[in-house]
């Protein structure tokens, strides 16, 4: 709906509130309202009145187990705080249970039949909470750097394995970060803050790619010069870290400076001949410093002040 503004003094603008809502809420004269500003929006609300669940049903009846975790990840990235979801065998009841662990975090089943759960967020959705999980999302993206080196170097084959898995708290961390995202509850720079949050998963799928590798090849060497340049990319990533929560411009300025030698050593170790392992390694890293890299433009927007 639109409203046309309308001055009733020198420096005051007026818009009328639609009587649809008034009545709903009960709003009369007198009342005051909260309004919150959140860029170009002005949220508008009444004291006493929580915000309505967004609510959503959707059938997974003989879908793959892929499919069902794409389609509930992206509800719950999307912001529903209860899912209907219609199903048609015992398996893909169980894959449902299996996806709220996993994945759903902070949703429970609150009703169950042989066609149908209803899910619900339990989770408290404010930004003292995101800003928590974002800081725990870089936390588990550096310790999962520093460990897959560790273990390389060592040629700790199971514990690359649990190293693995840190990718997946990672993704967790991820997907409640956007979906409180796309709740609204960051008020300003929302869309760099999503970058953000993609670019930290992105990274940690490296590492998880770089883990993989050697867990298929145990027997695979890496050259101590190809250790050196992960520790050196390691270093650049917590430097970034570094600077989204200590910003300045000098800070980026040395950054580049840094990511243009990782890149020129990368290029010097990839003319030299090396087996496929390496080869391959010396790419997911490549790939992990543009990643990195790709961080800059939004932390900027986030931090810098105007």
């Amino acid at each position: 709906m639109k409203r046309k503004v309308s001055q009733i003094g020198p420096a005051t603008l007026m818009v009328s509130l639609p009587s649809k809502w008034v009545k709903k809420y009960g709003v009369k004269k007198g009342d005051e309202l909260n309004i919150e500003e959140k860029d170009k929006i002005l949220e508008l609300s009444k004291e006493g009145i929580e915000k309505p669940l967004m609510k959503t049903e959707v059938n997974i009846s003989n879908m793959s187990e892929k499919t069902t975790r794409w389609i509930l990840s992206s509800l719950h990235k999307k912001g529903y705080d209860e899912i209907k979801i219609h199903y048609s065998t015992p398996f893909e009841l169980e894959n449902i249970k299996l996806l709220i662990n996993k994945l759903l975090i902070g949703f429970i089943i609150i009703e169950t039949t042989n066609k149908y759960v209803v899910l619900k967020s339990l989770s408290k959705d404010d930004e003292a909470v995101f800003e928590n999980l974002l800081k725990r999302s870089f936390l588990v993206t550096k310790e999962m750097a520093k460990e897959t080196l560790q273990n390389l170097r060592e040629n700790n084959i199971e514990n690359l394995k649990k190293t693995i898995q840190m990718e997946h708290t990672n993704n967790q961390l991820s997907n409640i970060c956007q979906r409180l995202i796309n709740k609204g509850i960051i008020a300003k720079n929302p869309s760099f803050y999503y970058v953000i949050i993609w670019n930290l998963e992105k990274v940690c799928d490296d590492y998880k790619y770089i883990c993989s590798l050697k867990i298929k090849e145990p027997e695979a060497i890496i050259s101590q010069d190809i250790l050196i340049l992960f520790d050196n990319i390691i270093n650049f990533l917590n430097n970034y870290y570094d600077y989204f929560y200590d910003f300045s411009f000098d800070k980026l300025i040395r950054l580049n400076k840094e990511k243009q030698e990782i890149l020129d050593k990368i290029n010097h170790l990839s003319n030299e001949k090396r087996d496929k392992v390496e080869t391959v390694l010396l790419q997911y890293l490549h790939s992990n410093t543009l990643k990195i890299v790709d961080f800059s433009t939004s932390i900027i927007a986030i931090r810098e002040k105007h």
